[in-house]
């Protein structure tokens, strides 16, 4: 016969069973009573939490340890083993395999042998945690596999590797999985530090500061949006495909290599003789980002030496010469002619007024009231109709040209380039009363040059400019036999050797022509 006691602790047990089959219930499944099934082909491995939910990331794969975990802003910071930035990619990747694959083939852990699967030596171990250091996910990575996969959204076939579940649970099966991230924890790790000097948006780019052996200069702009100028050492417009150029090498600057500071030797002064740099400032950031590159260490060097401020731990192995897979710092336009506006005019045609062309020696001509395809020559009685193709010649000439080189922009005898004593003057005059004056004169080998007036720059252009421009009263005369106004016509008479005359009358009451 049973103790009194005996029974009680069979209740205690059995509902103490019973409490945790419910408390399980409770969070929806028994998986940790009686473990989980095996997911099924074709389904996600992880689809319970999403990529925000994903805090903290840690990796360890022979005998190293990292840990990358999210800032305030959002982007990844490696906490070890350096103190810097993770690259945004490599997390976007990692995080995106692990949500996005699928299972190929499902096996039985004891039906595996771990080391052929690479669970022994070679595995990667991750680690994902939410906010509140809840796990999200635990797994290792083992070797590719001889499966093939396929997408499921282009069909295309992918590789597969091998993973087993480390959460609880979930340690009954290892499963062939799609996709593959393994060149990423390649080197221990150091392939997920961002390479990338520079990260930032351009759309709140404020200010550019370049400083090399060519000088200093400051692009700068007044709010996002607005156009770029250069700002140092003149004000200047930008070329729009130089800045394009810019802002996109910028932001893919990559370097070939990052070490940490303890394991490279700079100068110890700060900034070494011969150093070039670039900066960059944000809108509503008080300073700026500094990039301090260090002069090469040989003249055949590939590659360059850099640090940026807001990394202090980091040294960044930079390209100097073109490089088919990396933006090179050769490729970058870093210099103030490489960056201004090669255009020779900007002149917005609707607007103008009038153009006075002086030719050296001759009476100059005035071309007034302005309009699309058509436009009046001469002053006061002796104004006539302009000859369209003369002016149309004329604008695609001064608003489509381009620079051919700079050659000064800090002239104070003008006499080597023709200029003291220019062949020809252009004015242009707006209808708001701004006004754009060009000189061209000519050196000794017949190249012509160009100086806006006001200016002390001096710029080359091609010499099938000027041809384009007619210089003499009788090129502008209108290619038009007559030149009528239809609705002051009220007759036509028609007369041809011997044969009667045919008169057009119009009747405008009536809108039609009669004749007789």
């Amino acid at each position: 016969m049973r103790s009194t006691a005996f029974t009680f602790l069979l209740a205690l047990v059995a509902l103490l069973l019973c409490g945790l089959v419910g408390w399980r219930l409770s969070q929806g499944s028994l998986d940790a009573v009686f473990g989980a099934p095996a997911t099924v082909q074709g389904e996600l491995l992880y689809p319970t939490f999403k990529a925000h939910d994903v805090q903290r990331i840690s990796l360890s794969a022979n005998g190293v340890r990292a840990v990358f975990a999210r800032n305030q802003s959002g982007g990844w910071q490696v906490e070890y083993p350096w103190k810097d930035r993770m690259d945004p990619r490599a997390a976007e990747s990692i995080i995106g395999f692990t949500l996005g694959t699928r299972v190929a083939e499902v096996i039985p852990k004891d039906k595996i042998d771990s080391k052929q699967a690479n669970f022994r030596d070679g595995q990667v171990g991750v680690l994902f945690e939410s906010q509140d250091g809840r796990t999200l996910c635990k797994y290792v990575l083992g070797r590719k596999t001889a499966w093939i996969g396929t997408d499921p959204t282009t069909g295309e076939e992918t590789p597969t590797v091998f993973i087993r579940p480390l959460d609880k649970s979930r340690k009954n099966y290892v499963y062939a999985c799609n996709g593959d991230i393994h060149p990423l924890f390649k080197d221990g790790f150091r392939f997920l530090r961002d390479h990338q000097p520079f990260l930032f948006r351009p759309d709140m780019l404020q200010r550019i500061r370049i400083r090399n052996a060519a000088g200093e200069l400051t692009l700068g702009r007044e709010a996002p949006g607005m156009p770029w100028r250069i700002v140092k050492p003149l004000d200047l417009p930008t070329d729009l495909a130089a800045m394009k150029r810019l802002l996109e090498g910028l932001l893919t600057l990559r370097a070939v290599k990052v070490s940490d500071r303890a394991d490279v030797t700079l100068p110890t002064n700060g900034t070494a003789i011969g150093s070039d740099q670039i900066a960059i400032q944000m809108f509503g950031v008080a300073g700026e980002t500094l990039l301090d590159i260090l002069p090469p260490q040989s003249a055949d060097a590939a590659t360059r030496l850099a640090t940026v401020s807001d990394r202090p731990s980091a040294v960044f192995e930079l390209p100097s010469k073109a490089n088919a897979d990396l933006v090179s710092l050769s490729a970058l336009p870093l210099a103030v002619n490489e960056l201004r506006d090669s255009n020779l005019t900007n002149i917005y045609i609707p607007a103008l007024k009038s153009i006075v062309i002086q030719p050296a020696g001759r009476p100059s001509l005035l071309l007034s009231s302005i309009r699309p395809g058509q436009c009046l020559i001469g002053e006061g009685e002796d104004v006539r109709p302009a000859n369209k193709k003369r002016l149309e010649d004329l604008l695609v000439a001064v608003t489509g040209a381009k620079i051919k080189a700079f050659i000064t922009d800090a002239a104070t005898d003008f006499t080597p380039w023709g200029l003291d004593k220019p062949f020809l003057t252009l004015r242009f005059l707006a209808k708001d009363n701004q006004s754009l004056e060009l000189a061209f004169g000519s050196d000794k080998q017949g190249a012509v040059y160009v100086n806006r007036r006001g200016t002390t720059s001096v710029m080359r252009i091609g010499d099938d400019i000027i041809p384009s421009i007619a210089t003499q009263a009788f090129q502008w005369k209108d290619s038009r036999l007559w030149s009528l106004n239809r609705f002051d016509l009220k007759k036509i008479e028609f007369k041809r050797d011997s044969l009667p005359a045919v008169v057009l009358n119009y009747d405008g009451q009536d809108e039609k022509w009669t004749a007789f």
